[in-house]
């Protein structure tokens, strides 16, 4: 029996599950009226009459009126729920069918087979009908393939619970307070719940609190199993874009208040749907989404880098980006950058010219139609106020990155220390104020972006006096990542805007040239020695 074991884990617990499954809290419909229908055979009937066959103008009122649609797979019947005071629609419509299975509803809250069920947002009072769940059992032919010989052995309880009023093996579908759409199905062994909008609290033996359950995704019982779906093929289906279209609800034998209620939510419902397969099909089409710059305000003659990033992995073959600067007198680029397939970010070099005077170049990226820009600053070299005879410059300078091995645990693995130096090779002291000054310690990872692993602010510097920006990791030798492609470490001294502008000559940096310093991670494989194996 290939599903023995996911049935025997729900029947075990299933005296948690209250034999009616409706909660005091319930809102119960004054009647089920049939909208529409398709196909023949579908009847509706109660204990104490016969069956009768449907027309429009018939409604459910009576617990336990059933309402049978037979599985002909053109079978299909339509119900509005309604409140008498006065007649008005309840916020919940239904369609039983159609499938080559039987489907029923039985009034007012419970059903079987193929259901599809839709509730309009629950509002300040909650005025849905059903809003506590509706009951859903396993069709007939499930019913019987779980009462065989071989599933009652396997459960000693199973006679008792068989006995109970409502069928043990039922779960219940709770709306969220949104738009909520569902559709039930059989499969070979169970029920199957799919969540086309809102989120679904399921309840069950196995979860009497529930569980919830997302749009786009199915749950299985009772296998107790929630899977991602095709939303997108969900939501086109022509079943789906049936039931929402307004023009299969809307019916002469309704209450003008019943029939505009129906509209409005399928109208709300519809356009989350047509929102849901939007924003799906934007997905799932690769485009450019940014492109930024760094720095964003360079001196002319320096280097920039520019990076594009795109919404999803590039396509086989790889993503070639175009790219052009508005300026080439103050900032050129290549001509095109490509992402490689599998990637969603490419870097690219901006050079610029010797300016006089401020300027500006906007460096624009195209790829598939869309255009992304980023503007670029290039400035004249800053000028070296002069300097008070009395006050001697200080020149902080990232001096060095050193590689400290902290421990070894193999002939490849280890922890090491990447440790940057800023030293005071000025004449004079470095003075400041707090937060005007630090030192950052940046990790590059051959192709990505620069990532800081480790930043010390500092203040008074005496000439020859150091400052160190400390970072710890693991590092294995043998690894792709750190033995054949090693990062590159970068240390930098940053300082805030204000301080070359605060009357204060001893925060002033006098050599910006010697304020970046890199050393790639290559280094650190000379600090691992073989480990000798001792005597035996």
């Amino acid at each position: 029996m290939k599903s023995t074991f996911s049935i025997a884990a729900v029947i075990s617990c299933l005296c948690i599950l209250a034999a009616g499954a409706l909660s005091y809290e319930q809102r119960v419909p004054s009647a089920l009226q049939i909208v529409n229908f398709e196909g023949k055979g579908i009847t509706l009937s109660h204990e104490d009459l016969r069956q009768r066959d449907i027309n429009r103008t018939m409604k459910m009122e009576r617990y336990d009126d059933v309402l049978f649609v037979p599985g002909n797979n053109k079978s299909l019947a339509k119900l509005a729920a309604l409140d008498y005071s006065p007649e008005d629609y309840d916020g919940l419509i239904v369609q039983a069918g159609k499938d080559l299975k039987d489907s029923e509803y039985i009034f007012p809250c419970k059903g079987a087979g193929v259901l599809t069920l839709a509730w309009r947002e629950a509002g300040t009072l909650n005025e849905r009908s059903c809003r506590e769940g509706v009951a859903v059992n396993p069709s007939k032919d499930l019913l019987a393939l779980w009462q065989k010989p071989d599933f009652i052995g396997i459960f000693q309880a199973e006679k008792q619970f068989l006995k109970a009023e409502a069928s043990p093996y039922q779960i219940v579908i709770v709306p969220d307070r949104v738009l909520t759409l569902v559709k039930t199905a059989n499969s070979d062994t169970g029920i199957f719940v799919y969540v086309v909008l809102g989120n679904v609290n399921i309840k069950s033996a196995q979860h009497p609190a529930g569980r919830q359950v997302r749009a786009g995704e199915r749950y299985a019982y009772p296998e107790d199993k929630i899977t991602p779906i095709d939303h997108y093929q969900l939501l086109n289906s022509p079943e789906i874009q049936d039931f929402l279209n307004p023009n299969n609800w809307l019916s002469s034998d309704l209450a003008p208040r019943v029939s505009a209620g129906i509209y409005d939510q399928l109208k709300q419902q519809r356009a989350a749907v047509d929102i849901l397969i939007a924003s799906i099909r934007q997905s799932q089409t690769v485009s450019l989404t940014s492109l930024t710059l760094n720095p964003i305000s360079v001196e002319g003659g320096l280097t920039a880098q520019g990076w594009i990033e795109l919404s999803d992995s590039a396509p086989e073959g790889g993503a070639i980006v175009s790219l052009v600067s508005s300026d080439l007198q103050v900032a050129s680029v290549p001509g095109r950058v490509t992402v490689p397939a599998g990637q969603t970010m490419a870097s690219f070099g901006i050079n610029t010219r010797e300016v006089t005077s401020p300027r500006q170049a906007i460096v624009t990226a195209s790829y598939e139609g869309v255009n992304r820009e980023a503007l670029l600053e290039v400035n004249p070299p800053p000028v070296t106020p002069p300097v008070t005879p009395s006050v001697t410059p200080p020149d902080p300078a990232a001096q060095r990155i050193d590689f400290n091995l902290v421990s070894q645990e193999s002939e490849f693995e280890g922890r090491v220390q990447i440790v940057g130096v800023v030293e005071n090779i000025g004449q004079g002291a470095f003075e400041s104020r707090q937060g005007q000054q630090k030192v950052q310690l940046y990790e590059i990872n051959p192709g990505g972006r620069p990532q800081l692993v480790a930043e010390k602010p500092f203040q008074n510097l005496s000439p020859g006096q150091e400052v160190e920006v400390v970072y710890e990791r693991n590092w294995d030798t043998s690894s792709p990542s750190e033995g054949e492609f090693p990062p590159t470490y970068r240390l930098d001294i940053t300082y805030a805007p204000d301080s070359a502008m605060d009357g204060n000559p001893q925060n002033d940096d006098t050599n910006n040239s010697n304020n970046t310093k890199e050393r790639s991670g290559s280094d650190i494989h000379n600090l691992f020695t073989i480990q000798e194996e001792g005597p035996i």
